[in-house]
């Protein structure tokens, strides 16, 4: 599932999905593309005060930066961690790779999770 921010020019925001094809050239996905229009939650009441601002992408940075604070507080990983950065960065590291080798089939390592 991909989800499309609303652009300045009036674009609604969009959440797009592949439907499951287990027979597909992919084996995993492959089917139908459905996109829907989202209403987004606004959940600024949920942060302190001082984080109630307008930001990037959507509001998420006080989102993460909340998160990412009281993680240290609490002495716990936060839910974004290095682990899933890398497992959201790594499959476009690897495309761009695949794509200077002529569409070449790589693999992704898998780095693993945060550990408990």
């Amino acid at each position: 599932m991909s989800f499309i921010m609303a652009r300045p020019e009036g674009s609604p925001n969009t959440v797009v999905e592949q439907k499951f094809d287990p027979n597909g050239p992919f084996g995993v996905f492959g089917g139908e593309t459905v996109s829907r229009p989202f209403e987004q939650p606004r959940h600024f009441d949920r942060l302190p005060e001082p984080l109630r601002i307008k930001s990037g992408h959507g509001g998420s940075h006080t989102f993460i930066t909340h998160e990412f604070v009281s993680a240290i507080i609490e002495d716990r990983h936060p839910e974004v961690n290095v682990w899933e950065s890398i497992a959201y960065t790594m499959p476009g590291v690897i495309a761009h790779q695949s794509a200077l080798a002529g569409g070449a089939c790589m693999k992704i390592r898998d780095y693993g999770t945060a550990p408990a």
